[in-house]
């Protein structure tokens, strides 16, 4: 058998494994400072300042508009997410010189003190944002966007309102961009990191 039927029986058997759960799943994911949360309405004009300023650090809705130039690249960074200097350059850059959506690897801190489904679901989360993900990238050329750790040129984000309201936004994104000639791709030497 060939590695590339080893690597697609084994992508198949990935795809087609049920999900294992950790025991501490939650309808909806808050902040993990609950207290510190704002919900206001903010319109898109209103909006473009108030996250260059650094004063919301999250926006739900169509593009902003920016009153100047919009930003040459736009990242998409979840709030429990953490990354470091050289990684958030890796991602820009692969951004800007390559035209295409860029994906970071997106992984768990592991933590020793875990119970054991906790930290086999922190196994099954790199199985699924790294080796898949690596795996993607090179036997169809694209990746699939996780939903954080992505950067893309504003005006593919811009045109993408429409599937931003999905329920499965990041799946649907990527695969319209794809369809639309811009193959989402893998930015190996850069990666976000979350609580596990």
């Amino acid at each position: 058998m060939t590695w590339r039927r080893v690597a697609f029986v084994l992508l198949l058997a990935l795809a087609l494994a049920p999900a294992a759960r950790s025991g501490h799943e939650l309808p909806v994911y808050p902040s993990y400072y609950p207290h510190e949360i704002e919900i206001a309405t903010v319109t898109p004009e209103r909006a473009a300042p108030l996250l260059l300023d650094g004063k919301i650090h999250a926006y739900v809705g169509s593009a902003p508009h920016f009153a100047a130039a919009p930003p040459d690249i736009f990242v998409v960074l979840d709030a429990d997410c953490s990354i470091d200097t050289p990684s958030l350059r890796n991602l820009v850059d692969a951004a800007a010189v390559s035209g295409r959506p860029s994906q970071a690897i997106n992984l768990l801190r592991p933590n020793r003190q875990s119970s054991p489904l906790v930290q086999l679901s922190t196994f099954g989360f790199m199985l699924k944002n790294l080796v898949r993900q690596r795996g993607l990238q090179r036997l169809a050329g694209r990746v699939h966007l996780t939903g954080t750790g992505m950067a893309m040129p504003f005006p593919l984000f811009r045109a993408s309102a429409q599937t931003r309201s999905s329920i499965v936004e990041d799946l649907a994104l990527g695969l319209e961009l794809a369809a639309a000639g811009h193959s989402p791709m893998l930015v190996s030497n850069a990666r976000w990191r979350s609580r596990s």
